[in-house]
């Protein structure tokens, strides 16, 4: 029997949220130059967000995230360009670690969450045997 990877969708870690939250946006652009900028967020996850700037940044590119109005921030990495607009570039970025708590939003769990507690339920599954077995 042949495996499939899931369709691109599925490997998301969470679901997306339309949603124009007003935030800023700190780091080194391109040119190495410190920069700080408001901006709105295009779409959200429990993982990151897209957001509108007018800085060119290179991918993998740490960035500082603070959502305005409330004493929240997040340390995040663009994970890609995604379009230049007229506006500014739009870019996908990622955080390590679930941002909920700057969104104010509480995701379901997601298939990667499911997927991880699986993959760690087989691995003491079978430690659990191995040692049964020595001893």
């Amino acid at each position: 029997m042949e495996c499939q990877s899931p369709a691109p969708s599925a490997r998301r870690r969470s679901e997306r949220v339309s949603i124009a939250f007003p935030i800023e946006v700190a780091g080194t652009d391109l040119s190495g130059k410190r920069f700080s900028e408001r901006t709105r967020t295009a779409v959200l996850s429990r993982y990151g967000c897209s957001l509108m700037l007018h800085r060119l940044l290179r991918a993998d590119q740490p960035i500082f995230l603070r959502r305005h109005g409330i004493n929240e921030a997040a340390v995040g990495r663009v994970v890609a360009p995604l379009a230049e607009q007229r506006e500014g570039h739009l870019y996908g970025i990622g955080t390590r670690d679930p941002c909920e708590s700057l969104w104010g939003i509480r995701f379901s769990s997601s298939f990667y969450d499911k997927l991880q507690a699986a993959e760690k339920l087989l691995l003491i599954h079978s430690l659990v045997g191995s040692r049964m077995r020595r001893g």
